[in-house]
């Protein structure tokens, strides 16, 4: 055998080998990147939906009370500084006030919507948010 031709194979072999490496790294990454944005994506699209449900209750019941602590958690958790400003502005004022302060939930749930349409890819909008109660009602 040639030195000239196993040089040339070891060459090729090793920047075969190299270059595989470096797609790898750089795919684990982008898939890291895109789970984490995509759970990140999926929390505060339920929390958003939790705190719609929360703008007009009915009444306090112990699931309505679930659903607003579980949505404050993910906003803690996955939302932007002025989300997670937002929410706690809101938990301040419930506690020291009877009534719900609607528009810190509503500045709250703008805020979500205008972040997951821009992490969404979809066109933004500065529509106001409208909110529909449907509650059955029993015939005597």
């Amino acid at each position: 055998m040639d030195f000239e031709f196993i040089v040339k194979m070891v060459s090729t072999v090793s920047v075969a080998v190299i270059g595989w490496i470096v797609a790898h790294y750089f795919t684990s990454r982008r898939d890291m990147a895109n789970k984490r944005r995509e759970i990140q994506t999926q929390y505060l699209i339920d929390a958003y939906r939790k705190i719609d449900g929360a703008i007009e209750p009915v009444q306090f019941s112990k699931e309505w009370c679930e659903s607003l602590q579980s949505s404050f958690s993910d906003i803690q958790l996955f939302g932007t500084n002025q989300q997670i400003e937002l929410a706690h502005e809101f938990a301040e004022i419930l506690l020291t006030q009877e009534k719900i302060n609607q528009n810190i939930l509503k500045s709250l749930l703008h805020d979500l919507r205008a972040d997951l349409r821009s992490e969404l890819g979809l066109e933004s909008t500065d529509s106001s948010i409208g909110h529909i109660r449907i509650h059955e009602t029993k015939n005597t």
